[in-house]
């Protein structure tokens, strides 16, 4: 049904909002395949907030809490963004948040920069600011709103170089991010340099985690042309 619904562009006749009564199914994949399959039909009438909860629980599996953002992004609209919106605030599991943040500035960046920015501020761990600035620069905007709504100092060293170098990788030319980040994290732009030992570390994960078939087919992506 979701295939035919995604490919083809058909489903069947009758009350098709009834298929969120399945995300309660006793069947972890039974729950899966409806939340999915909501997606493809966008139309969930009641049972739409049961996609925000089953985003927002900490008790949710991975796989269908993705479903679940996928779903909600799928159908769009003000219900989706609100559903996000909820998601964004402080009392939020840090690991969702970021989720909310990232499906939130896809549909409404405007929206979502206060929270995207507390976020980035608060990220500890460069590995996870990197992912999160790349993930926001590949919306379309994003850097010119990042760079007028970050703070004007305390940006964390570890979260302004990880920035540094999202902004200037793959082509990029972003000169008034790279100017509100110098000058919000204090750091000198030449600062972003991969130190030796951070260089040998990239080597060493190239060569035992490289993957050059992903390599080619990212490499081909008509959208990164």
């Amino acid at each position: 049904l979701n295939q035919a619904a995604r490919l083809r562009n058909v489903k069947p006749g009758g009350n098709t909002p009834e298929v969120g009564s399945l995300f309660n199914h006793a069947n972890e994949q039974v729950r899966l395949a409806a939340v999915r399959l909501a997606g493809g039909w966008k139309n969930l009438g009641p049972y739409f907030p049961e996609l925000g909860k089953l985003a927002g629980d900490k008790g949710t599996a991975p796989a269908l809490r993705e479903a679940a953002f996928t779903t909600l992004r799928d159908i769009g609209g003000q219900g989706a963004i609100d559903s996000f919106a909820a998601l964004t605030g402080r009392d939020t599991d840090p690991g969702i948040r970021r989720q909310a943040v990232l499906a939130l500035a896809a549909l409404r960046l405007d929206r979502a920069l206060p929270a995207a920015v507390e976020v980035l501020t608060g990220t500890i761990a460069e590995a996870d600011a990197l992912a999160l600035w790349r993930s926001l620069l590949n919306i379309k905007g994003a850097a010119a709103a990042l760079a007028k709504a970050l703070p004007k100092s305390g940006i964390p060293p570890v979260v302004g170089k990880a920035g540094l170098r999202a902004a200037r990788e793959g082509g990029r030319s972003e000169p008034d991010l790279i100017l509100a980040i110098t000058r919000g994290s204090g750091l000198d732009e030449g600062e972003v340099s991969l130190s030796e030992t951070e260089l040998k570390q990239l080597v060493a994960d190239v060569q035992s985690k490289g993957d050059p078939a992903r390599g080619e087919a990212v490499y081909r992506r008509k959208d990164l042309s």
